[in-house]
Parts: structure tokens; sequence; C-alpha cells
């Protein structure tokens, strides 16, 4: 038998696809292009979370059940600890959600532009990933999306790279006549302020998906969660790895959520800067600002190449797409007030 090399011993669709990839970052670079929270945690705060994982015993599995933190996600929830799944990332929970009701032979559908980890994780999986553009006005056709019959549909809610919650009216109707899973990928929740988390229970093909590495300044750690029905979340923790969020991210994750409302007093302080930007950011010509929902404001710029220079040589880092319908786009993350203040005096400068 005829030796392999070692790229063949991989499956082809494998060896045709691109890994996700992120550029190094560089010293006093200003990182406005992740979504993440500018904000670090107190030094009071992080000599409390050194405190209580000095005592662990790294040398024992994690409760495979998670029993305090799903109870502590249960209590700012407002849900039952049996309706929750957590994970190392929503992009775990994304996966998981893929290995149970996708795959080959199975349809996954999600607008178009969206986050872009649900048709990589679908392209992994072996499912047909098909994408449903957004009206001129970023606005969701429940109508075409109904039409692709998926077996898992993906809507973020707020929507990224648009940063707008689509209409309630148009989701409901997709979670009502879909035949398979619906899932609304909350993300940026804590400030939009809007949730089907409620529902879980009206519909059993709803899932709510929700992350720490936003509004919780939690990008560094991985962690996220599902919300859904008892009966479901009993199937999907099948489609998990066992001791998936390691004992010293559980005993962070109980730290912070015991701490919730002084971490969350930075979400008001963000969307108050978003707002602070985007009426600054009309008054610059050349600009186009569209309404968000989230901690990040998407820009059509006439002048991108010149603009994307200018920040680059003030180290600057935004996000640019390259996906068709968006090459004139940028969308900057809202960052600490003297971050916000540096990309606004670039833009101005150069337009």
């Amino acid at each position: 038998m005829k030796k392999k090399k070692a790229r063949e011993l991989v499956k082809e669709r494998i060896r045709k696809f691109s890994p996700y990839e992120v550029s190094h970052i560089d010293e006093g670079e200003i990182k406005l292009d992740a979504q993440e929270n500018p904000y670090a945690f107190s030094r009071e705060l992080k000599e409390e979370i050194k405190g209580t994982i000095t005592d662990l015993s790294f040398n024992r599995y994690p409760d495979p059940s998670y029993r305090e933190l799903k109870n502590m996600i249960s209590a700012y929830c407002g849900l039952k600890s049996s309706n929750i799944l957590v994970g190392n990332g929503s992009d775990e929970l994304i996966l998981a959600l893929l290995i149970a009701s996708a795959g080959e032979g199975k349809t996954v559908a999600a607008p178009s532009p969206t986050f872009s980890m649900y048709r990589i994780l679908s392209e992994l999986t072996g499912s047909a990933y098909r994408e449903v553009p957004l009206e001129k006005d970023f606005s969701l056709n429940s109508g075409k999306m109904l039409d692709l019959k998926a077996d898992v549909t993906f809507i973020a809610y707020p929507n990224n790279p648009t940063g707008n919650c689509f209409s309630e009216e148009e989701i409901e109707k997709i979670i009502v006549a879909s035949g398979g899973l619906v899932v609304l990928d909350e993300a940026y929740y804590e400030f939009s302020g809007k949730s089907f988390a409620s529902r879980i229970d009206e519909y059993c093909n709803l899932v709510v998906l929700r992350t720490f590495s936003k509004a919780f300044a939690l990008a560094g750690i991985r962690a996220g969660y599902l919300l859904c029905n008892e009966d479901l979340a009993h199937q999907l923790r099948k489609a998990q790895l066992p001791y998936n969020i390691s004992a010293l991210n559980e005993e962070i994750l109980k730290v912070i959520l015991s701490k919730k409302r002084d971490i969350l007093g930075t979400v008001e302080l963000l969307i108050d800067s978003r707002e602070k930007m985007e009426e600054k950011l009309k008054k610059i010509q050349g600009i186009k600002v569209y309404p968000s929902d989230a901690n990040f404001i998407l820009l059509k710029i006439d002048r991108i190449d010149d603009v994307i220079k200018a920040l680059e040589k003030n180290k600057i880092r935004v996000r640019r797409f390259s996906e068709r319908g968006l090459n004139n786009y940028l969308r900057v993350t809202v960052g600490a007030e003297k971050e916000n203040r540096k990309f606004l005096r670039t833009l101005e400068e150069i337009l």
C-alpha cells in the first residue's frame, strides 16, 4: 500500500479550508477591532480572583455539571439552571449545536453579512452553509430565510457587523415556521437590552447564545453559555466534551458573577461613549454612520484607503471587510475615552 503524504491524511474539504487567523498585536497599538471591553478589572478584583484560585486543587477535574456556576448564571438570567449549558466561548457552543443538529447532508442558514464563525464552523462540520443577503437597510427578510428550509438557522441579535437588532416580528416568524433549530446569538445583549431568552419554553427549537467576552470584559478566558428548553439542553449536552470549562476559568467566572453589578457598570459608560462617537462621526464629511445596539459602530467611508493608512500610521486597529458589498466599510469598537478621541481626531485630520 502506497504511503500517503501528510496532507492526504486530512479530508479534502479540510485541506481546501482557510483557517481563521488573527494578526499579531504590536505594543502600543490602540485595539478597536475586536469588540472587546476596554476597561480592565480593578486591582482589588484581581486580588480577589487570585485569592480564590490559590486554594484550587489543580490535580482534580472540575465539577462536570458546573452546578454552582450554572446557579449563578441562572440568577443572572432569571431562568432555571437546567436551561443552561456552559461553553469554552460561544464558538464551542456553536460547534456543539452543529454537531448535534447539522453536518453532512444538513443545511445551515444565516443572513449576510454576519459573524464569520457560523460559516467557518458549518464548513468544518460538513454542513451546507447558505446565506441570505440583508436588505439595503440591513433588515432581515424572514421569507427568504425560511425558503432555505434550514436544519439550523443562526441570527445574531444585534447583528455583527451591522450593529442593529432585527425586527422581533421577522425573527418570530422564522422561529415559528422553521423546522429546525433557530439560534439567536445575543453576544451583545447587555448593550442592546433586547432578548428572546424568556421565550425558550414557548418554542422548543429556540436557542439563545450569550458570552462573557464583551460586557463582562472576559475575552481572555473564553467563556459563554447557552439557553434553551430543558429537554433540548439535555440532548445538546451530549454533543459537548466533558470538563469543557477549566476549574480555573470556572472560579474566575464565579467571582465575576458575584460582582456583576460593579463590572456591568462599564456598559452604561460604553453606551454613552458610543452615542457621543456617533454624533461626532456624523459631522465628518465622507462618512455614513449606521445606528448600533452593540459596543461597536459600522461606518461607510468614501476615502477608505486613505483612512486605513492614517489609522495604521497612528497605530489604531479597526476592522476592514473584504466581503462583497462591504468594501468601503469598517467597524470600530467603542474604546476608552482617550482611544475614542484619538480615533476621531485621526478621521477629522484625513477627511
